[in-house]
């Protein structure tokens, strides 16, 4: 079986029917031409996960988990890491928003749904990939999407990457560079392979030099996406909060 995200291809040797229809709107044709990945999971690596989850989940569910796993090590050969996100994409710009789990990162793409109606649309849900192609940085769908199942298979700029807290109030600033670090790591897969560790690490700095990251907190409101919007799309000159004009 065959994928491609973002015009790399991936050959998964797969061993139980979940998977296909997983990753159904990736799947292309084999060429006979050798994939840029080739992903063969062991009964290690799903037993992995069995242990890890206690959901009675079964061994092809995990086998999806374990794929992923491996491709997130083998994505940083073509300059691209995965991030635990969910992004939004308005007018040809995509907007990442991260958080501890639970936070409300699809509640507040909804909202994102909501104000801008047809013109916005979900890249990914939860665990897109984003790769460097020259002096931009593309969010890229992915089939591991969350469980409301957003995904597109699109790649679009990344506009900027905003750090989501809920809030009082509506409002967000720039994010200094140890607020950056320590946030942005838990949010992240890091590989075991000291080669590709440091692979992944000069990313990141690449990413931190010249995409934005913000601040944002927020309530359950239409106007935080708005805001939201206004502050990424345009872009924040200082570290002052830009707050929510009330009407």
């Amino acid at each position: 079986m065959r994928i491609e995200i973002a015009g790399v291809s991936v050959d998964i040797q797969e061993r139980y029917p979940e998977i296909r229809p997983f990753v159904q709107n990736y799947l292309i044709a084999d060429t006979g031409v050798k994939a840029d990945i080739q992903i063969s999971v062991t009964d290690k690596d799903i037993e992995f996960f069995q242990v890890m989850t206690e959901e009675n989940f079964s061994r092809g569910v995990h086998e999806i988990t374990a794929v992923l796993a491996v491709l997130c090590d083998q994505i940083l050969g073509f300059d691209a890491f995965f991030l635990h996100a969910a992004v939004v994409a308005v007018g040809g710009e995509a907007f990442a928003f991260t958080a501890r789990s639970g936070t409300g990162k699809s509640t507040h793409v909804r909202q994102w749904l909501q104000y801008f109606g047809e013109k916005a649309f979900v890249v990914n849900g939860d665990k897109p990939f984003l790769f460097k192609r020259g002096e931009e940085l593309l969010a890229a769908g992915t089939p591991w999407c969350g469980k409301e199942g957003w995904e597109t298979n699109v790649q679009v700029p990344l506009k900027g990457i905003c750090f989501l807290e809920r809030g009082a109030q509506n409002r967000m600033r720039l994010a200094s560079q140890d607020e950056v670090m320590d946030r942005l790591f838990p949010q992240l897969r890091l590989p075991k392979d000291p080669v590709k560790l440091a692979k992944l690490m000069n990313l990141l700095d690449w990413t931190i030099q010249n995409i934005p990251f913000y601040i944002l907190e927020c309530t359950i409101s239409e106007a935080a996406a708005q805001l939201a919007y206004q502050g990424m799309h345009k872009g924040l000159g200082s570290s002052k909060w830009l707050e929510e004009q009330s009407s």
